[in-house]
């Protein structure tokens, strides 16, 4: 393309992201992993977004759950990982919440809140772990 006297060059253009089942298959595989970046991954390995699951052969699905779990999902996990011992560190409300185990976005705790109760030790031991890393 030519737009003015700057040529560009579109390698791999973005097309519509909605995809197909393939998609929403993987996407409910793996933590994190969202519609662009599935697109994404199936376009560099050189598959359509709409194809059908049963019509990926077997060695490019091997590939692309290496990919996936090799790359992504370790990364999706480990900036979940900083963004809670951040907010913790940080003294903000959700931080202070979560070591309490209380609920972050406003939901009744007489007679509810038993997941995030449930998730205040993780909390707890994901910034011990941060302030051993540390020091």
């Amino acid at each position: 393309f030519f737009f003015g006297h700057i040529k560009m060059v579109i390698l791999n253009p973005i097309k519509s992201n909605r995809g197909g089942v393939a998609v929403v298959e993987i996407m409910r595989q793996y933590h994190g992993i969202g519609r662009t970046t599935t697109c994404n991954l199936l376009r560099s390995i050189g598959l359509s977004i709409n194809i059908h699951p049963k019509d990926i052969p077997a060695h490019q699905m091997a590939r692309i759950h290496r990919i996936l779990k090799q790359q992504v999902s370790p990364a999706v996990k480990q900036q979940k990982e900083a963004d809670i011992v951040a907010k913790v560190r940080s003294g903000s409300t959700d931080g202070v919440r979560m070591v309490k185990g209380l609920p972050i976005h406003g939901q009744r705790t007489a007679s509810n809140a038993k997941t995030s109760k449930k998730y205040a030790q993780y909390y707890i031991n994901l910034v011990r772990k941060a302030k051993e890393a540390e020091g």
